[in-house]
């Protein structure tokens, strides 16, 4: 039990930075981005799923943080781990596809562990 709860904290933490990333690319209007449905469309989602993660309900995707990371330049360890700046500064994509592949690796490792967590 105490594992279902790691993961469900460690993924209600990865959306909150992740909607503080939106938020940012929204003030900043990067990319020309300036509305949450804008910035939806961008990342492939839709709308209604951006509202479910604000309301706790849903978490973002391997593939919309990949993209908010390859799109906006978002540092990908700041939106999994909370370490480091929030945009990219570091890297060319050579670094950052490497880091993504590594992270991919590991949500697939929780992702288990979460249906796991679900069947108990």
């Amino acid at each position: 039990m105490a594992k279902a709860k790691k993961v469900k904290e460690f993924s209600r933490q990865v959306t909150q930075r992740f909607l503080q990333a939106m938020k940012q690319v929204i003030a900043l209007e990067k990319e020309g981005i300036t509305t949450r449905s804008e910035f939806a469309v961008i990342i492939g989602e839709y709308g209604q799923n951006i509202s479910k993660m604000e309301q706790g309900s849903r978490y973002p995707t391997l593939e919309s943080i990949c993209r908010i990371c390859t799109i906006f330049k978002v540092n990908p360890e700041w939106v999994l781990l909370g370490e480091g700046d929030m945009w990219n500064v570091e890297g060319g994509s050579k670094t950052l596809m490497k880091r993504l592949n590594e992270i991919e690796s590991s949500i697939k490792k929780i992702e288990k562990l979460e249906k796991k967590a679900k069947k108990k």
